[in-house]
């Protein structure tokens, strides 16, 4: 129990550097991490957890790319 927060307390700090990244307008850099995120997320059966997040991300990302 103890390791899966750990794990998505990491995914979340990661999640939020990916949207830091997205609206600095480095984009090719927060697509990386983003799926980085949601692969191990997948593996770790925490991506409904995450959702929220991770759409959040995924909003701003497309939001920089129509600009």
């Amino acid at each position: 129990m103890a390791e899966e927060v750990q794990t998505a307390a990491k995914l979340v700090t990661r999640l939020r550097e990916a949207e830091k990244l997205a609206k600095e307008g480095k984009v090719a850099e927060a697509k990386a991490v983003l799926k980085e995120v949601v692969k191990e997320a997948r593996e770790k059966n925490l991506e409904k957890s995450l959702s929220h997040l991770i759409l959040r991300v995924k909003a701003v990302l497309r939001r920089k790319t129509q600009q």
